[in-house]
């Protein structure tokens, strides 16, 4: 999916979510590269073209059940991810008053 995301893509990066993983895909010279982000920066580099996966604020999948964004610095060309914590129970509690699958809203507490 990335490599095909490249080829469409004229930016140096493009910043994309709602997949619920957070992760960096970076192209140079024909190369790519996936980077699952932890909690220090990342560094982009200038002859790189990359696809940027904020996470998720909600329903993070990586089993991590905090919420996930990132932070970009254009000037210093890096980007920070951040987890938060949420209030879970009571987003669970709204799966469930929604009428929502059962394990919708257990998966939450996992990350998963």
């Amino acid at each position: 999916m990335a490599k095909a995301s490249f080829e469409t893509m004229d930016a140096k990066i493009a910043f994309i979510g709602h997949t619920h993983l957070p992760a960096i895909w970076e192209t140079h010279r024909e190369e790519l590269r996936q980077t699952v982000p932890g909690d220090a920066p990342v560094q982009l580099h200038k002859g790189s073209r990359y696809i940027v996966n904020v996470g998720s604020v909600g329903q993070p999948r990586d089993d991590n059940p905090r919420a996930c964004y990132a932070v970009y610095d254009s000037e210093r060309c890096v980007v920070w991810f951040r987890r938060v914590a949420y209030d879970i129970a009571k987003a669970q509690e709204r799966f469930l008053n929604a009428g929502l699958a059962s394990w919708n809203a257990s998966r939450l507490g996992a990350g998963e």
